[in-house]
């Protein structure tokens, strides 16, 4: 055996030096990135008043009902804008980098552990403009903010947002496939917060109509992140409002799994007495599990405390009397 006593011992050598000259990521730079790599940042025009004047020339009707639903609704994917105003995912992609491109609106990729997301679309700054001029009012009146893109890119409510955003633009594309049917109201969660302040916090508020036959209904999305006692809860605030107005409006859980649906059950019907209780109405609650591909005009939903027989959604028990009349600040509804 070799003696190794009076060897040199072999010491770690250190990693080599940073590049001191490469500049840190921007955040613009870490909301466009395309899988685990950076996009690279396309230059645009700043906001001048010949931008705005080409912006204005270049608008359709479809591009103002838009910016429209941007203004109401935030923030919207590629794929919910090709639901909502176009035929094909291709013809909304094209005409939103035009619209990109002219500063009508901004857009961001949320990092994901695995591949890209798709482009997340907001107001930008020259569209904002433009709808404070159509509509006569203040650009600070337009929900506007200058950072949106970066500050919605690093929300922690941008899932639960794009989610909600998605059940809604889901709907609305069945119906236009669908001869009789309509989305006809589709209010997000800061609409109805001025509608119902504090007595009720839906993630959206519907109204959906095919052929005569209206049904009016509050949209919970629920991505598990809850407990269910929190859902019980909610319910009982429903049940409460319902007694107040006078209006037994339906509530729609989407949830995630057939365990959470099934546990949501079994915890709504164990509790009935303390969700109903109070001076409160039995609220209609119908559940429905989210799976890719979902007709959700379509016999998906189940209500609690039924026979188990899953309903379309123009067939739910709904209240004679349905909110319809705008509240506040009036947008495009989709």
């Amino acid at each position: 055996m070799t003696d190794t006593s009076s060897a040199t011992p072999i010491t770690p050598q250190p990693p080599p030096p940073a590049d001191e000259t490469a500049a840190p990521h921007s955040p613009r730079e870490l909301v466009t990135h395309v899988g685990r790599g950076l996009g690279t940042l396309t230059p645009r025009p700043r906001v001048s008043r010949p931008l705005i004047q080409e912006l204005r020339h270049a608008l359709t009707a479809r591009d103002w009902w838009v910016l429209g639903a941007l203004a109401e609704h935030r923030v919207l994917t590629t794929v919910q804008i090709a639901r909502l105003a176009f035929d094909t995912d291709s013809a909304a992609r094209h005409r939103m980098h035009t619209l990109h491109g002219l500063r009508a609106v901004d857009r961001f990729r949320p990092q994901t552990p695995v591949g890209s997301a798709p482009w997340h679309y907001v107001l930008d700054k020259a569209g904002a403009i433009l709808l404070a001029e159509r509509h006569g009012i203040a650009l600070s009146e337009v929900p506007y903010r200058a950072d949106d893109a970066i500050h919605l890119a690093f929300s922690r409510q941008l899932a639960h947002t794009v989610a909600v955003n998605d059940f809604f633009t889901t709907l609305a594309a069945a119906a236009r496939h669908l001869p009789g049917a309509e989305l006809e109201l589709w209010w997000p969660e800061r609409r109805c917060a001025r509608a119902w302040g504090s007595l009720v916090k839906p993630d959206g508020y519907g109204v959906w109509r095919h052929y005569s036959t209206q049904v009016g209904f509050f949209a919970e999305i629920d991505l598990g992140t809850e407990p269910l006692d929190a859902l019980v809860r909610k319910v009982a605030a429903y049940s409460r409002l319902a007694h107040t107005t006078g209006i037994n409006t339906p509530v729609l859980f989407y949830l995630p799994g057939p365990r959470r649906e099934y546990g949501l059950h079994q915890v709504l019907n164990d509790n009935a007495r303390q969700v109903n209780g109070g001076g409160g109405a039995r609220v209609l609650v119908a559940t429905a599990i989210h799976r890719s591909g979902t007709d959700l005009a379509g016999p998906i939903w189940l209500p609690v405390g039924s026979d188990g027989t899953r309903l379309p959604l123009a067939q739910l028990p709904t209240a004679a009397s349905i909110l319809t009349t705008p509240c506040a600040q009036e947008w495009p509804q989709p």
